[in-house]
């Protein structure tokens, strides 16, 4: 017979297969006739930075290739995992891409395809989804906590059809989807709520239709949206203590991108870096991450130490334009430094 493995990791496929940390809200992986299934954590375990990020191996055999391949699939289509970002939709789709069915396989498949395989970085239906669903749990935990001090059963406060005197209600909403802001538009029409996302070539706003089947998982502050192995957070935008993103006045600003432990600094305040240069690299769950200057500029103030913890978003080092920077100090002038757009990013390390 045949034998296929897939290996279960917390990691983001989307950015560089980065290690993703955080609790596991949900976990759950359904074996079946010809499927194994080992793991090492549970539902409600916090992955950490400190170990490695696989979570799980599952193994499907069959009496031919094809047997075994099509029952890990299906194994991956029954998994339900919410809470750090893994690679289970990759998984997916990359058993399912034509050369792996064929067997034609060579070392730089996933590389020549890999914006395929990690799929689309944002569903309209899947954020419709999460939206309207979010927008529910806290209707409901607001009536939860109006019933508790009134006993109208029927208040007008309780109505969720948007009414008003008037052309339908229309509401512009900033949402965050899986970490990034967007908008979306809200409308209320003959009592039912429709969601609609601004087309990014357009800037119009497009009707999306909501997932069905699609499991919901609610947090304290976020919706988890899962529809068979793709997982969508959606929440509202917290701003404060939040990380910069996108370009303007806080572009020299960078932040820490994973939790970890600083491994080297390649740089002190004063120097010159160009674009891409290494400024310094982040160890977390046994893997090495240079991190690289967004742009030319004068380093002005490196806010860590080697040896240093870092959390998700921490601001680490920030980057003025020639003739910005500070120094150490802060307290004006700038230090003459090295271009270092050829400094070694650290022995075994990506680049």
């Amino acid at each position: 017979g045949h034998a296929s493995e897939a290996r279960l990791y917390a990691e983001d496929p989307v950015h560089d297969f980065r290690p993703s940390t955080g609790r596991l809200h949900a976990f759950s992986l359904p074996g079946g006739e010809g499927v194994r299934v080992e793991t090492g954590v549970r539902e409600g375990d916090v992955i950490t930075s400190h170990y490695d990020p696989m979570l799980a191996k599952l193994i499907a055999f069959g009496p031919s290739r094809q047997s075994a391949r099509r029952r890990l699939i299906a194994a991956l289509e029954r998994a339900l995992v919410a809470g750090p970002k893994t690679n289970l939709a990759f998984l997916h789709a990359l058993l399912q891409d034509e050369d792996v069915a064929r067997g034609t396989l060579d070392t730089e498949l996933i590389e020549r395809k890999r914006k395929a395989l990690a799929g689309p970085t944002l569903d309209p239906r899947a954020v419709a989804t999460g939206v309207k669903a979010h927008l529910g749990h806290i209707r409901r935990e607001i009536e939860r906590r109006r019933a508790g001090f009134s006993n109208e059963t029927h208040s007008p406060w309780s109505a969720s059809d948007g009414f008003q005197l008037g052309p339908p209600r229309v509401l512009s909403l900033p949402v965050r989807v899986d970490g990034k802001e967007k908008t979306v538009a809200l409308s209320w029409r003959d009592g039912g709520l429709t969601v609609a996302l601004r087309d990014g070539e357009s800037g119009t706003f497009v009707e999306a239709e909501p997932l069905s089947g699609a499991a919901i998982l609610h947090l304290d502050n976020a919706t988890l949206v899962l529809d068979g192995p793709r997982q969508t957070e959606i929440r509202w935008p917290d701003h404060a203590g939040e990380a910069p993103q996108g370009d303007g006045p806080n572009e020299g600003m960078l932040h820490a991108p994973l939790a970890g432990r600083v491994a080297e600094l390649h740089v002190v305040p004063g120097d010159r870096v160009a674009r891409g240069a290494p400024l310094l690299t982040i160890e977390a769950m046994k893997m090495e991450h240079v991190l690289h200057a967004p742009h030319d500029g004068v380093v002005d103030r490196v806010h860590v130490e080697v040896g240093a913890q870092v959390a998700d978003g921490q601001l680490l080092i920030r980057i003025g334009e020639d003739g910005d920077a500070r120094g150490g100090d802060g307290e004006g002038g700038h230090a003459e430094g090295n271009t270092r757009a050829d400094a070694p990013a650290g022995e075994g390390a990506p680049s």
